[in-house]
C-alpha cells in the first residue's frame, strides 16, 4: 500500500509540474 500511494502522489506531482510549464508557456 505504501508504494502505490508513493505513486499515485508522484504521478500528482509530474501533473502538477506540467500543469505549471503550461501555464509558464502560455503566460510567458
Amino acid at each position: 500500500m505504501n508504494i502505490t500511494l508513493t505513486q499515485k502522489e508522484k504521478l500528482l506531482l509530474e501533473d502538477q509540474k506540467k500543469h505549471e510549464e503550461l501555464c509558464v508557456q502560455k503566460y510567458s
